[in-house]
Order: structure tokens, then C-alpha cells, then sequence
């Protein structure tokens, strides 16, 4: 019997979260999520791939101080929430050889100027239990010939987009949170692969908990 191509997929992604547990070649892969950190002052600030990928993200400083100062006498669920905006913009021509553009059936050039970036909204706890949030990502063209298409950061057909990238829902009890939806992850196989406009997120369900001697992390990743 042949496999579907989700059944692959999740095949895959239960694969990747195995050889994360129990592969040798984990300490190298990690690599790749301490390149998108800053620097550790010492040694002591490494950690092992589990705690790396799990690990919160420390606070930004807020811009607008005054707004963050008044929303200090809210519930939690305001007071603590994080707006962030990012933005990006990517130039990016590639030209191919004969013998690929025969075999793949692309363009022999490639070439498109994007601008965009993202919005994302965490709020704070509410009732202490329950936290939601969403990051909307959006391409736009900035020049993008027609007869050019094959850069990924557009559409196939050189327009832009606006998406959904994540949308989830974290649910906490005590030191256990479980994680719901739509959301990105940062593990040494499963990550965002971050280098076009948008990184890739995963519909994916997980549960992070601690104990004072001990951490599990469970998902699964549709």
C-alpha cells in the first residue's frame, strides 16, 4: 500500500521529533537555532537541543514605555500583552544553468523585489490559565517581472500575499503549558528555515512541562 502524502508527511515529522530524542547528530543540528540568538556571555549559557528549542524568548525592550506604563493597571491579560512589528524587504535574482532549466522545467532567471514583514499580538494570561495569540505575515512586489517568476518570495505568479502564518492558543496549568494550532517551531529538524520574506509555521499541538527535577516536552505536528 502506498502511503498518502499527509500520512508522509506526519510520518516525517514524528521522525524528525525521534531523531531529535535520540539521535548522535543533535548537538551539531542545534547549531542552527543558537545562529538566530544572541552570542552567550559564557559557557555556562549553553544548554542542551531540548532546552534550547523550548526555551521562552526573553522580553524586548517596549517602544512606546508611556502606553506600557498605563496598561500597568490592567488585568494580566492586557497589561502583559506583547505587539510586535517587524519589518522586511528581500531583492534576489538567480540565474540557472541549461541542463537545469531543461530538467526542472524553471525559468533560466529568477528575479523579484519584495517588501512586507509581520504583525504579531501575544496577550497576557487570563485568569492565569489561558493565553492567545497570532502573527499575520504579508509579501508584497516591489519590482517582480512577469516572465521571472521562481524566488519564492511572491506567489508563482509574482503577486503578493497576506497570511495567517500562526494563530494559537496556550492553555497553563501549574508549570505544565500546552500549546495549540497554528505556531512555529525551532527545533534542530523542524524549524522555520527563515530565509525568504515568510519563515514556515506548522499546525501543531505540543505540551512543555516541568517539574523541580525534571522537563518533558510531547507534540504532534500535522
Amino acid at each position: 500500500m502506498v502511503p498518502s502524502h499527509r500520512a508522509r508527511e506526519a510520518a516525517l515529522a514524528i521522525g524528525g521529533v525521534v531523531a531529535l530524542l535520540l539521535s548522535p547528530t543533535t548537538a551539531a543540528c542545534v547549531e542552527y537555532i543558537r545562529d538566530e540568538q544572541p552570542a552567550p556571555s559564557s559557557v555556562e549559557q549553553l544548554h542542551g537541543p531540548i532546552t534550547v528549542a523550548f526555551e521562552e524568548p526573553p522580553p524586548r525592550q517596549a517602544v512606546f514605555l508611556a502606553l506600557k506604563e498605563r496598561l500597568a493597571d490592567y488585568p494580566p491579560v492586557l497589561a502583559d500583552g506583547r505587539f510586535d512589528v517587524a519589518l522586511r524587504t528581500y531583492s534576489l535574482r538567480r540565474e540557472r544553468e541549461e541542463g537545469v532549466v531543461a530538467a526542472r522545467g524553471v525559468p533560466p532567471v529568477s528575479e523579484a523585489w519584495a517588501g512586507g514583514g509581520s504583525l504579531s499580538l501575544e496577550s497576557g494570561w487570563a485568569f492565569g490559565h489561558v493565553a492567545v495569540g497570532g502573527e499575520l505575515f504579508a509579501s508584497e512586489p516591489i519590482v517582480a517581472p512577469s516572465d521571472r517568476p521562481g524566488t519564492l518570495l511572491l506567489k508563482p505568479v509574482q503577486s503578493g500575499y497576506v497570511v495567517f502564518g500562526r494563530a494559537y492558543a496556550k492553555l497553563r496549568y501549574d508549570r505544565q503549558v500546552v500549546t495549540l494550532f497554528r505556531q512555529r517551531y525551532d527545533l534542530p529538524y523542524l524549524n522555520g528555515q527563515d530565509s525568504r520574506m515568510t519563515p514556515n509555521t506548522f499546525e501543531g499541538y505540543s505540551i512543555d512541562g516541568r517539574w523541580p527535577k525534571g522537563r518533558f516536552v510531547a507534540g504532534y505536528v500535522a
